[in-house]
């Protein structure tokens, strides 16, 4: 867990060169470290008791092996390793462009209708806002399931009201919709599918602006770009979904890991070819090459899958979250700060159908409002409720 809220994942001061070599946070040495000692223990065994007996034996250890195996060790350890960078690469950009694209359908949409200053406006705009957010909070639940902890997108805590119903009827694995599979979809797939049925309830969201609006009725150009950046958004949700479908090929990184360990795993036996070496050089040399051939394959591993709570991955909620609170300001700046707070309700995980929350009104900071509203609610009625409420408390 990361202790400073904008710590998105390891931090560290390129600069320092010892601190970067002696920190712990982000290292491979507690994964490795077992594994270094371990191999060294070997070494020793090897050479005063394995090695001994092999020369009684009449064998000899020679080491051409593991000499002839250098190249096709490395051929092995960088492909793994250059595969492992190309795909943490792409799935920070694939964040990047949802998270970019939430927030730029937001202020377009701001910003186009922003002098429509009437209720049905504010609420549209309101519930366009409160399913961006769903989407990419859906979209991070998506890409961090990986079973019973990790909650799946229909069940965020953040979803409320007639949308979580539709998310859960329009759906194979809670809902009626395996009547239309072809075949028995399992959860994951329903997992990974759910942030597309929850873009295209945005899409509708959208299309509802004629209904909604008075004084600034969007044209089909400006439809249609809004139309894009949701495509935007699925681009780079989709493109994350694709490694998670289709991982490395299998044969080769059975080769690679079989190698590998078959190569350090024998590496204290090799050494003994130079049976005048000292026993200390013969432990230096098994230790280090230990820690960076098994150091690399444990990296390859986190670059592989960078989102998820471990120190190297990327705290992508967290990430989501900062754009969640630049919606709430745009919505501030917008329609005012009683809309604001009612998405920021919306948005805060809690169950039920109020929540406390901090009122614009100073006389009582803290004061419960609805989580959910229809789309004719006007901001009156919410101001009447957080006042109503208000005398309660």
């Amino acid at each position: 867990m990361r202790e400073v809220s904008g710590d998105y994942t390891v931090q560290y001061n390129s600069r320092s060169h010892l601190g970067v070599i002696f920190q712990r946070h982000g290292s491979v040495w507690p994964r490795v470290l077992p594994s270094c000692i371990a191999n060294v223990l070997l070494t020793l065994l090897c050479r005063y008791y394995i090695y001994p007996w092999m020369e009684d034996e009449g064998l000899a250890v020679s080491g051409q092996g593991h000499d002839k195996s250098n190249f096709i060790i490395s051929f092995f350890v960088v492909s793994r390793c250059t595969m492992a960078l190309k795909r943490n690469t792409d799935a920070h950009a694939n964040l990047f462009m949802m998270t970019q694209a939430t927030r730029e359908l937001i202020s377009s949409i701001t910003v186009a209708t922003g002098r429509d200053r009437s209720d049905s406006a504010k609420s549209w705009r309101n519930k366009v806002s409160y399913y961006a957010c769903l989407l990419l909070r859906m979209s991070m639940a998506s890409v961090d399931y990986e079973g019973d902890e990790c909650p799946a997108p229909w069940s965020v805590p953040e979803l409320h009201g007639d949308i979580k119903e539709k998310l859960i009827k329009y759906n194979h694995i809670s809902g009626d919709m395996d009547k239309y599979a072809h075949e028995t979809r399992s959860l994951r797939e329903e997992i990974y599918r759910s942030p597309v049925t929850m873009a295209y309830f945005l899409r509708l969201a959208i299309a509802d602006h004629s209904t909604q609006l008075v004084d600034a009725v969007l044209c089909n150009e400006r439809i249609k770009t809004l139309n894009s950046i949701v495509d935007k958004f699925l681009d780079g949700y989709l493109g994350q979904i694709r490694m998670r479908v289709f991982p490395p090929p299998f044969g080769l990184l059975q080769m690679a890991r079989t190698m590998l360990f078959l190569w350090v795993l024998t590496l204290p036996l090799a050494t003994q070819a130079d049976a005048t070496g000292s026993p200390f050089v013969h432990c230096f040399t098994v230790f280090f090459l230990t820690y960076a051939f098994l150091g690399l394959e444990a990296l390859s591993i986190d670059l592989e899958n960078p989102f998820g709570t471990d120190a190297n991955d990327v705290d992508n909620l967290g990430v989501a979250k900062t754009i969640f609170e630049d919606i709430y300001a745009m919505l501030d700046i917008t329609d005012g700060a009683d809309w604001a707070y009612i998405l920021r309700a919306k948005m805060s995980g809690k169950h039920g159908d109020k929540m406390m929350i901090r009122s614009p009104m100073e006389e009582d900071p803290l004061i419960t409002v609805p989580l959910y509203h229809s789309c004719s609610t006007s901001v009156e009625t919410y101001r009447s409720d957080l006042w109503d409420s208000s005398s309660e408390h």
